[in-house]
């Protein structure tokens, strides 16, 4: 087992730098999670259908169940990866994830079929940790938003994919084929990971500590505002989607008598709404600050989130233009999370670079912590209409903007605290200040 996990000879990673190659590597293991959420949303109705044991609401549940874990596995994986390196943390929760997805694609018990799918999130969660965190060990401040952007485009050309790929399965075939290609999935970058990707992670910058460390560890990182300030914003940002990926299938399926491939077709226009913005705040970081870019998005979904409630309380009849008016909001939410997510992920790691992996780990908790919750409301909500979708949404938007606002405070406090002080460099990064403004 020890050669098992010994990396082959490679070069080492430049500063500001990660090869294309390497990039592609990350950004599938970061696709884990939407690719194993969006490919089976357009199974929705078979599988509350074919699930023994639970009733109506048994899709939901399920969903419910893999961001619970996502949640409680990215908690565990970041200090085992500051611990034990990036690679092999990594390569484990890809393998769990293979094996458990095989697990769900031949159950038909609906807690047998939990369980599985709740340990496919524990290791799925590994790829979702480790890649943010391993961007952090060689960049920061506007290039690491860049590198971080890049790798949310290499993350999404698989959500984007999948949704209509999943529709396509569920038109033709059994759903359980969805699980199956996750297995295949999951099979391919392990034996990625396991052989050609390097470590970014020195064993002399390794921390070795103990189970009452890691939680101070997590207290101290959750009590600093810059990251805290961030970290919801971005949670806010993953409630809203989840509310999204949790009540748009059953409405448009029963309310607005979508196909699958239609489903899928819709999922795969937010998808291209996130990953596009997204590229647009790569491009647009050069020249514009990385705090305007993200005061811009917010305000966008802020604008969106309200119009959104206004058109689900239009007595409008439900014909093309309803759903239109309905769904053109979601689309625009959607994008202006592409200017949330890459600024506010490198602006919560700015002052915790040793830490990256718990930071990461903290910060992946939280934020499918509040994605579980949302899908959790979203599966007790009647699906006739958009109004309970609206409703989460906007909730979701409030609680982001609120948390933007504390975001400013807090970083306008520190930067006032420092600037009078150049030579002073808190925790180490104080030259990274200047990109929170």
């Amino acid at each position: 087992m020890k050669n098992l996990f010994n990396f082959p000879a490679v070069p080492p990673i430049s500063q500001n730098k990660i090869p294309i190659w390497m990039m592609v590597i990350l950004g599938l293991a970061t696709a884990i999670g939407p690719l194993a959420t969006d490919m089976y949303l357009p199974a929705f109705p078979k599988i509350n259908h074919d699930l023994v044991g639970y009733g109506d609401g048994s899709a939901q549940m399920t969903l419910a169940i893999w961001f619970i874990g996502l949640a409680i596995g990215q908690f565990s994986i970041g200090p085992l990866s500051d611990r034990y390196g990036r690679r092999v943390p990594l390569f484990l929760g890809m393998l769990i994830f293979t094996l458990a997805s095989i697990g769900c694609a031949i159950v038909t018990n609906f807690y047998l079929f939990c369980l599985y799918r709740f340990f496919a999130s524990l290791g799925g969660s590994a790829g979702m940790v480790i890649a943010r965190a391993m961007v952090r060990d060689v960049s920061s401040g506007s290039s690491g938003i860049r590198m971080m952007a890049q790798l949310a485009l290499m993350g999404c050309i698989v959500p984007i994919a999948a949704p209509t790929l999943g529709s396509f399965i569920v038109a033709s075939v059994d759903w359980r084929w969805l699980f199956w290609i996750m297995t295949l999935y999951g099979t391919i970058e392990s034996l990625v990971i396991l052989f050609y990707l390097p470590d970014t992670l020195p064993k002399k910058y390794r921390i070795q500590s103990s189970f009452r460390n890691i939680l101070w560890q997590y207290v101290r990182i959750g009590s600093e505002p810059i990251f805290a300030s961030n970290t919801l914003i971005t949670s806010f940002a993953n409630f809203i989607i989840f509310a999204y990926l949790s009540g748009t299938p059953m409405v448009l399926s029963f309310a607005m008598h979508f196909t699958p491939l239609q489903l899928g077709i819709w999922f795969g226009i937010n998808s291209i709404a996130i990953a596009g913005c997204n590229q647009i705040n790569s491009f647009l970081i050069r020249h514009r600050r990385p705090a305007t870019l993200l005061n811009f998005g917010v305000c966008v979904a802020s604008v969106a989130g309200i119009s959104f409630i206004i058109i689900a309380l239009l007595p409008l009849e439900m014909n093309f233009w309803k759903i239109f008016l309905s769904c053109c909001p979601i689309v625009i939410i959607m994008g202006s999370l592409g200017f949330i997510f890459p600024n506010c992920t490198i602006f919560a790691f700015t002052l915790h670079g040793r830490r990256t992996g718990s930071a990461s780990a903290l910060l992946g908790t939280v934020q499918f912590l509040l994605g579980s919750i949302s899908s959790t409301l979203m599966s007790f909500m009647p699906n006739h209409s958009m109004l309970p979708t609206a409703s989460v949404i906007c909730f979701g938007v409030i609680g982001m903007l609120l948390c933007n606002l504390w975001r400013k405070k807090s970083t306008a406090a520190i930067l006032t605290k420092v600037r009078g002080k150049p030579q002073n460099r808190p925790f180490g990064f104080g030259h990274l200040l200047k990109d929170l403004d």
